[in-house]
């Protein structure tokens, strides 16, 4: 069929493909690894608001688009992308005193909305109009609230849709207006908040507020925990705990559903494992109880009872296990409720949640979320079936008064459903469904392996269309992360129903640096192991080549964010196993990345320049400085947020820049600025859609179908 025929009701993208005008056709033979060499020549693109650096953004960013434009299916992609975008997506509801919280959003992620239900099964009452808030106050709210506990009062987060800065504000669920308080220099996930048990107040986390022009470069400073009473001034507001070393030392709250025990983390952004100290609000004034004064093993609050602490941590258990520590003794043994079992506990999401008389622990089984329940005593249950092989990045959500707990299951074609667990029964119940306009279960998730170097035995997620008929041709793009201990799993994203109707084929590899096999496996991947991922990520394509899923002319590799630093090495390092790749958000220059914003935090995974063993491993690996002038990359498409405040764009730019000064054989390197936006946020919905319809334009002008003579 010739691309003049009239297109099949599911286009496949290599019957559509026009030939890419570029020569493909010629392999880049593979690297030998020549050590990195510093780039002092692309510094100037660190002044990411400066005329200069924005006009040679702008030049490039226009040939992007051109680019993607020149494929002729490109503007129904985005058609089709903006048209099925008309569905709703929800949070798991978190009930406090018989009212359930929880929020909704629209595929672009543009605008949030808070609901409140009086009961399960009562009307759904918006507190919070996101879309409204937006007209009003060019504002948007974010995802994460916290209701008081006796659920007459909410804690809710509105800022800028670009920025991660948020003020903290109080909403009044009985009138539905706010009071007057207002907390500023929240800074997103980085920032909790958890209330007393009488609600009279809450404990907070924040930072110094930068100036607005300095949001992409300062870095995070000031951090402390406060508490503030409803009605009074922040200025009067008692500060409980600084870190010691406020320039390498960094803060995670968390708090037990009982409101009566406040965890406070702490980690030296040099280091994996934290310390953990405790506010008992039984004894507001009293110092905080040192827990694990000793940063020797990660460990965290999950829950309490009586005067009894339940911890999560890989002491002497790298696959994660859940202890019992006694408040008034902590010195004392801590004493094994769940023991350490094969498989390991996911310590990326909410992984333990402890209700009436039940503790949810979500485990990583050959690489498959799956949720087990024991009881207080730490005597197994059952387990959760999780459908579809779907991921529940949220963990449970429930409270240690309940008997009932919620999770959300989201897959790579199903935006997330709701899910009601009777803990008594072990049952589930779908609470809310996203209504989407396709059938999710059109999409066959698989769970395959393969060897890593040195051959240990890897998972591998595979998706596609159950009824796809492989000849070849169809594109591959393979996501590679294999950081903070993130195990992969399937997510949504809204591109995605439009690449698998295309043909295409979506593969999620774990990488050592993730979290899928337990603690050992994380530290393999971090500072001077983490050419250990990267060693996945090229064994995860040779594999796919060899089993004929994916060949050369068709894998794309595809990253964003911290994940671009081993992705963007992979490919630099074997480019001729690569059709193209796509950098999302990336993070690329690791030379310089501590410099800027929470870039410090990162050093316990990445490394530091400032260790020599360190420097010289990041200079070895960091994409930025190990781009070769004599090589021919495969097409690459890099694509900054303007605003990002968590990887600036200079890291795009740096790359892209690189990467031009290269041998010229016809093969685009491209880069598409998201104005205004920042890290994967603050795009309007259509923003969005155009967007990823120039992503998966580039998909289709770079994988290249087989000649007949293949």
């Amino acid at each position: 069929m010739s691309i003049s025929d009239p297109p099949p009701p599911r286009r496949r993208l290599v019957r559509l493909l026009p030939l890419v005008a570029v020569a493909l056709a010629a392999t880049g033979a593979a690297t030998s690894r020549a050590p990195g060499r510093e780039r002092p020549d692309l510094e100037w693109l660190e002044a990411m608001d400066s005329p200069e650096v924005l006009e040679w953004a702008r030049t490039r960013d226009e040939a992007a688009r051109a680019f993607a434009a020149g494929y002729g299916e490109r503007d129904e992609l985005e058609a089709r992308i903006r048209s099925t975008s008309t569905y709703r997506r929800f949070t798991a509801p978190v009930e406090r005193a018989g009212r359930f919280f929880y929020t909704s959003f629209d595929p672009g992620l543009s605008e949030v909305s808070l609901h409140v239900r009086n009961g399960l099964s009562g009307e759904e009452i918006t507190l919070v109009d996101g879309e409204r808030l937006a007209a009003a106050e060019t504002l948007a709210m974010t995802f994460t609230v916290y209701p008081s506990p006796d659920g007459r009062r909410v804690a809710y987060s509105v800022g800028d849709p670009a920025s991660r800065w948020t003020t903290l504000r109080i909403r009044d669920v009985e009138t539905g207006g706010d009071l007057p308080d207002r907390i500023e220099g929240m800074a997103g996930a980085l920032s909790g908040v958890w209330w007393t048990r009488d609600g009279r107040g809450f404990y907070y986390d924040r930072y110094e507020l930068p100036a607005p022009d300095e949001r992409s470069t300062a870095p995070l400073r000031g951090e402390r925990v406060a508490f503030h009473e409803l009605g009074a001034s922040t200025d009067v507001d008692r500060v409980v705990f600084a870190p010691e070393d406020p320039e390498n030392e960094f803060v995670t709250l968390q708090g037990t559903t009982d409101h009566r025990f406040l965890g406070i983390l702490v980690r030296d952004g040099r280091d994996i494992s934290n310390r953990l100290y405790l506010i008992d609000t039984l004894r507001p004034e009293g110092a905080p109880i040192a827990i694990a004064p000793v940063a020797d093993a990660r460990t965290a609050l999950v829950g309490g009872a009586g005067s009894e602490v339940l911890l999560l941590t890989d002491r002497d258990a790298p696959r994660f296990r859940i202890v019992g520590v006694d408040v008034e003794d902590p010195e004392l043994p801590w004493r094994d409720v769940v023991p350490q079992r094969s498989g390991s506990i996911d310590s990326w999401v909410a992984a333990v949640r402890v209700t009436r008389d039940a503790i949810i622990v979500g485990y990583r089984e050959d690489g498959i979320y799956v949720p087990r329940v024991f009881g207080l005593d730490g005597e197994p249950r059952y387990a959760v079936e999780v459908p579809d092989a779907g991921s529940v990045w949220t963990g449970f959500v429930g409270h240690q008064a309940s008997s009932e707990a919620f999770y959300v299951v989201s897959g790579f074609a199903d935006p997330g459903t709701v899910f009601r667990l009777d803990l008594a029964t072990g049952e589930s119940s779908v609470f809310r469904r996203a209504e989407v306009p396709w059938d999710p279960a059109e999409i066959e998730t698989r769970v395959l392996f393969y060897s890593g170097p040195g051959g240990p035995r890897i998972p591998m997620y595979v998706a596609h269309r159950r009824d796809l008929a492989r000849t070849g041709d169809e594109p591959v793009m393979m996501y590679g992360y294999g950081f903070g201990a993130w195990a992969v799993g399937p997510w949504f994203r809204r591109h995605m129903w439009e690449f698998f109707e295309m043909g295409g084929t979506f593969v999620l590899p774990a990488l050592r640096g993730g979290g899928e096999v337990g603690e050992t496996w994380h530290r393999a991947g971090v500072g001077v192991h983490r050419q250990n991922g990267v060693d996945d990520f090229i064994a995860a394509a040779e594999w796919l080549i060899d089993q004929g899923i994916a060949s050369p002319q068709t894998l794309v590799a595809e990253t964003q964010s911290a994940g671009a630093s081993l992705v963007g090495a992979a490919v630099l390092q074997r480019p001729e196993l690569f059709a193209g790749a796509v950098f999302g958000f990336p993070l690329l220059d690791l030379m310089r990345y501590e410099r800027y914003t929470s870039g410090a935090r990162w050093r316990g995974e990445l490394g530091s320049v400032e260790v020599p063993e360190e420097r010289a491993a990041l200079l070895a690996y960091s994409p930025v400085h190990n781009v070769r002038d004599d090589v021919c990359y495969p097409p690459m498409l890099v694509l900054p947020g303007e605003k990002d405040e968590t990887t600036p764009p200079m890291h795009a730019y740096k790359f892209a820049a690189a990467l031009e000064g290269t041998r010229d054989c016809g093969r685009p390197t491209l880069l598409r600025v998201a104005w205004g936006a920042g890290h994967s946020y603050g795009l309007t919905p259509d923003d969005q859609a155009a967007s990823l319809a120039d992503q998966l334009a580039f998909v289709a002008r770079t994988v290249q179908p087989k000649s007949p003579a293949d």
